[in-house]
């Protein structure tokens, strides 16, 4: 194969390749919608109020998600300088295979590939097995129809995860062979109707009184259920601890899980325009905006329920508790605002922005093996 050599310290070799046959599209907005996406405004953002709050209650939802963001922010810009460093795709393997260990560079590389597939995996099954069954039992419970009920209950049996995960798992598949541009517009879409489906929870959140929320709760989940819930979480263990080392601690444990994904535009660094203020760029874009979005969703929201009351449902959610638990946002919404309409909306965008979560999974490590088949390490017809 070709190469083409880049000399430093004299006779010192970096990297070798003239051509990958990639093409630069990728801009900052781009590179933030992928962060974005790999992030997802679907998946992470149920888990500050539905997981979060009941696993350290009495922590500011707002202060973890705080925490968790600034400290990311200090290892997005890491993988930024490792992209702008090394302009390729899988640029943190291509730099290290270079310049410390290539067989353990590999090594490291094949592990996140491995991790990443089934993450990817579990991620697909999660749509039929949790995320689809929740906005069905949103709708189903909001709009009294028991189509939607059943339909949950199907999604959640071992059929339908089969059928339905098989089904986005061939829309993954066939939408990200297509060309770059084409993906990018594809994700494009995605973080629009992602925002949209946001909108709608904060105008449902944000036009509702400030004491509409009991009457609302008891409506759908049953009369005296609002005014029990916090006593009830106590009776099955949960202890309300508002201590500020313990909600830096929840930041630290939590951050890169909620926000995991923001630094992947250096896995496809040789599709990125101007490496070196675009990956930065992007990966703290997508952060702050994420970040952003849920916060403003936990403000409205503790503008309607305290903080307390939060972490009760979600506690009784993770207990051995039997009865029906929401402590979703998108249901807190919905109770305010009962409208098929904007329901609907919402469920489109949480869908579609978890197919878009699976493909940036998919394309990223698409570029790591792509960087793998060009050194020769795998067969070279898989580049």
């Amino acid at each position: 194969m070709a190469q083409a050599e880049t000399t430093i310290s004299g006779d010192r070799r970096l990297y070798a390749r003239k051509s990958s046959g990639l093409v630069r599209t990728i801009g900052v907005f781009g590179a933030m919608v992928f962060g974005v996406h790999c992030i997802s405004l679907s998946s992470s953002g149920l888990i500050p109020y539905s997981w979060v709050a009941g696993v350290w209650p009495g922590s500011s939802i707002i202060g973890v998600l705080t925490v968790a963001m600034v400290l990311c922010l200090f290892h997005a810009y890491t993988y930024a300088a490792i992209g702008a460093t090394m302009p390729r795709s899988a640029a943190d393997y291509t730099l290290a295979s270079r310049t410390l260990n290539a067989p353990l560079a590999f090594a490291a590389s094949w592990t996140l590939v491995i991790f990443s597939a089934m993450v990817a995996g579990a991620l697909i099954a999660w749509i039929p097995s949790s995320a689809l069954p929740t906005l069905m039992q949103t709708m189903g419970i909001v709009l009294d129809n028991q189509g939607f009920l059943d339909f949950a209950a199907w999604s959640q049996s071992a059929t339908g995860i089969i059928v339905i995960g098989t089904i986005c798992t061939i829309i993954t598949f066939v939408t990200m062979i297509l060309p770059t541009r084409t993906i990018l517009r594809i994700l494009e879409v995605g973080f629009f109707l992602g925002l949209l489906a946001w909108v709608v929870i904060y105008f449902q959140l944000g036009t509702a009184a400030k004491d509409a929320f009991p009457a609302a709760w008891d409506k759908f989940m049953g009369a005296g259920s609002y005014a029990d819930r916090i006593e009830l979480a106590k009776q099955y263990g949960m202890v309300i601890n508002p201590n500020v080392a313990v909600m830096t601690l929840a930041g630290l444990i939590m951050g890169f899980w909620i926000f995991y994904g923001y630094y992947i535009p250096t896995f496809f660094a040789g599709e990125v325009k101007q490496a070196e203020t675009t990956l930065i760029a992007g990966s703290w874009s997508s952060l702050i905006v994420t970040w952003a979005i849920f916060v403003v969703g936990a403000l409205l929201l503790q503008r309607l329920v305290p903080l307390e009351w939060i972490a009760a449902e979600s506690y009784l959610s993770q207990s051995d508790y039997e009865g029906l638990t929401m402590p979703w946002i998108i249901f807190y919404a919905a109770i305010l605002r009962p409208s098929f309409p904007l329901l609907l909306i919402v469920l489109i965008g949480w869908i579609y922005t978890l197919i878009n979560l699976a493909q940036t999974y998919f394309f990223y490590c698409s570029r790591i093996i792509f960087a793998w088949s060009f050194d020769r390490l795998i067969p070279e017809k898989v580049c």
